[in-house]
């Protein structure tokens, strides 16, 4: 397995160099070795505790925009203080390896959803925990991760303005849709709506431990989007509702004379082709 392992690594930190991320770019020139990919001593303090301060919420709505709300879950009356609405849609987006809430594919979904109504748009920023060159947190830091997302969904639950699990919407892309899925297995308060998975990864998750993967399991309804399956992304199924668009390992538009170009663009169209979807 650690043969696989080394595998994806390698496939991951080609995936960043060409995502085109200025911090992966600055991050990766500091690295001399290959035990320098695993240094882990500049990325999560601990103690590994939920609330953890690298693990954020922010509360974005139509009137919070530029500005959002940072939800405190130990404390009632940051809900409260906030512009969450319970009679309003809650969305909460989970970004990637090397993402964040200032970058895309977080922003573009939660842009697109203030195009169609008045929604709760939570973005969790977990960006310190996945990032070069940390690799080896991504072994655990998907199931911490999920646990502070966990206790987020039952913060919500149990404030008197809050909202029940049902009414979650959790979407994830590449690894944050496992985070997803990881989620479903931490919280106590109910079964999760619904959960979009956007390309879920194959990325270090090419093992035989199936229980990291999202699955049908893991809310009322999970639907899952294909683009880059095989490569970046996993064949699945792995929802009620699996869709492979054009087949889902290649995308129109995507083909250049970079093979890993092609490859990560394909991974990344998942996010319009959802965006399509939102009415």
């Amino acid at each position: 397995m650690q043969g696989t392992a080394d595998l994806s690594v390698v496939f991951y930190i080609i995936f960043i160099l060409n995502t085109g991320k200025s911090g992966a770019q600055n991050e990766l020139s500091q690295v001399k070795t290959v035990r320098d990919l695993y240094n882990t001593t500049s990325c999560v303090d601990p103690p590994y505790t939920c609330p953890h301060p690298r693990i954020q919420f922010y509360l974005y709505t139509r009137y919070t925009q530029e500005e959002p709300d940072l939800l405190d879950t130990t404390d009632l009356n940051s809900l409260y203080a906030s512009h969450f609405n319970p009679s309003h849609p809650t969305k909460v987006i989970i970004h990637g390896f090397q993402g964040g809430r200032i970058y895309a594919p977080s922003t573009d979904l939660r842009d697109a959803y203030f195009q169609h109504g008045d929604y709760n748009i939570i973005i969790v920023d977990y960006s310190t925990l996945v990032r070069l060159p940390c690799l080896n947190q991504v072994e655990w830091s998907p199931r911490f991760c999920a646990e502070c997302i966990a206790q987020m969904v039952s913060y919500l639950a149990s404030h008197p303005r809050g909202v029940p699990p049902h009414k979650l919407h959790l979407m994830g892309y590449s690894i944050g849709a496992h985070i997803a899925g990881l989620t479903a297995n931490y919280v106590t308060d109910g079964k999760l709506g619904r959960i979009t998975g956007l390309d879920p990864t194959i990325i270090f998750y090419m093992g035989s431990n199936f229980s990291r993967d999202l699955d049908p399991t893991d809310a009322h309804f999970v639907d899952v989007i294909h683009t880059g399956a095989g490569i970046l992304g996993q064949w699945g199924p792995n929802g009620h509702a699996d869709y492979y668009v054009n087949g889902g390992t290649s995308q129109p538009g995507c083909y250049s004379n970079s093979i890993i170009k092609t490859l990560s663009c394909d991974h990344t169209k998942v996010t319009p082709y959802f965006i399509e979807s939102i009415i």
